[in-house]
C-alpha cells in the first residue's frame, strides 16, 4: 500500500468486501489492478461497478465511486484474495474495458494506453468481450491496441459499424488538434502519437517484441503523428507508409553518414535501430537496389560500411546485402 495512505487496511478493505456483496458489484479499475497485484500503490479513489444505484462514498477517508450497469455477465469478474479478504474484481480484459468506458477515472490516454501496453491479457478474448459490450468501447480497445503495439489488423474484427467515435469522450477538438483514422473510425488526440508506451512487457513472442520495439522508437512516432496515421500493423495502407519510413531513415543515414555508423557499430547490448529496420534491409536491399531505391545512396557511404562491417556484430547479416549490391 502506498504510504500517502495512512488508514488502517483491515477497515477499508472490510469494508470494500462487504459493499460488493451488498451491491452486487465488482472491483475495477485501480482498485482490481491493485488487489490482483498488477499495481504497487493503492490508487487514492476506489471504484466499484454494480447493478444497484449507489452514491459514492468516503471510508477511512478514501472515496469510493460507483459506476451502475445494467448486467455483471459472471465471465467479467473472479474472485482474489488480499489482505486475507475476498473480493469480486474484474478480470484483467474487462479491467482495460471499463477504462474505455468510464471516464470518470483519473487517468489520461497515455496511462490507460499504458495498461494496455504492460498488462498480460487475451487478445482475441478482450475484443471479442468489448465487441458484446459496445461498438464505441470496441473501438477504443483497438485503437490502444495498436497504439501501443500490441495488437495488429489482423487481430481486428473484418467488419465494423461506420459509426465514428471519440477516444475520449470529452475531447475538445478547438483546445487540442485531433486526428482521424477511417479505418477504425475514431478521433484521438494528435499528441498521444507522441508519447511512446512505458512499462516493462509481459513475456510476449519475437514478433510482438519487434513490433513494439519500433512503436517505441522515437523517430517513428514522430513520423506518423506528423502524418496524422495511426500505425496499426498489416493494415492496407501500412504496406507504403512502413517502407516509406524506413526509407527516410536510409535517406537520412545517407545524408549523416558519421552519426548513422557511429549508432550502427556502437559496442552496446541495445540495438542503434529497431530489429523491424534491419530486417526491412536485409529483405529489400537488392530488390530496392534493381529499382533504383538504393543508388541514391553515395560512393562514401558503401566505402563506410565496408570499413565498418566487423564492428556491426549482429547487424553485419542485414548489411550483406549492401555489399553485395555495391554499384562502386
Amino acid at each position: 500500500m502506498s504510504q500517502k495512505h495512512n488508514i488502517p487496511a483491515t477497515c477499508l478493505f472490510s469494508e470494500l468486501s462487504d459493499i460488493l456483496k451488498k451491491v452486487e458489484g465488482y472491483a475495477s479499475h485501480f482498485t482490481s489492478l491493485f488487489l490482483r497485484g498488477y499495481q504497487t500503490e493503492m490508487p487514492d479513489e476506489l471504484t466499484v461497478i454494480c447493478k444497484k444505484t449507489s452514491k459514492d462514498k468516503v471510508v477511512a477517508g478514501i472515496n469510493i465511486k460507483f459506476f451502475s450497469i445494467y448486467d455483471i455477465p459472471a465471465k467479467k469478474t473472479q474472485l482474489c484474495t488480499y489482505n486475507s479478504q475476498s473480493f469480486i474484481t474484474s478480470t484483467i480484459e474487462q479491467t482495460l474495458i471499463d477504462f474505455v468506458a468510464h471516464y470518470g477515472i483519473n487517468a489520461s490516454c497515455t496511462q490507460i494506453g499504458n495498461l494496455f501496453f504492460r498488462l498480460p491479457y487475451d487478445i482475441d478474448l478482450l475484443i471479442r468481450t468489448a465487441a458484446t459490450q459496445s461498438d464505441t468501447y470496441l473501438k477504443r480497445v483497438m485503437f490502444y491496441l495498436a497504439w501501443s503495439g500490441r495488437g495488429t489488423w489482423k487481430d481486428f474484427p473484418a467488419f465494423l459499424k461506420k459509426v465514428p467515435v471519440k477516444l475520449f469522450p470529452k475531447l475538445d477538438e478547438k483546445q487540442a488538434q485531433t486526428s482521424w483514422n477511417g479505418e477504425i473510425f475514431i478521433k484521438y488526440p494528435t499528441a498521444i502519437m507522441l508519447q511512446a508506451p512505458e512499462g516493462d512487457l509481459p513475456v510476449i513472442d519475437t514478433e510482438i517484441a519487434r513490433r513494439v520495439e519500433i512503436v517505441c522508437y522515437k523517430p517513428f512516432r514522430e513520423y506518423f503523428a506528423k502524418k496524422s496515421i495511426l500505425p496499426i500493423f498489416h493494415a492496407p495502407y501500412m504496406v507504403e507508409q512502413l517502407p516509406e519510413f524506413f526509407m527516410l531513415m536510409l535517406s537520412k543515414a545517407n545524408t549523416d553518414q558519421n552519426s548513422f555508423f557511429e549508432q550502427l557499430s556502437a559496442d552496446n547490448r541495445k540495438p542503434a535501430f529497431p530489429a523491424a529496420f534491419l530486417e526491412w534491409l536485409a529483405k529489400t536491399a537488392c530488390e530496392s537496389y534493381q529499382t533504383g531505391l538504393l543508388k541514391q545512396l553515395k560512393p562514401s557511404f558503401w566505402n563506410r560500411s565496408i570499413q565498418l562491417r566487423p564492428k556491426m556484430h549482429a547487424n553485419v547479416c542485414a548489411w550483406q546485402c549492401f555489399y553485395n549490391c555495391n554499384p562502386y
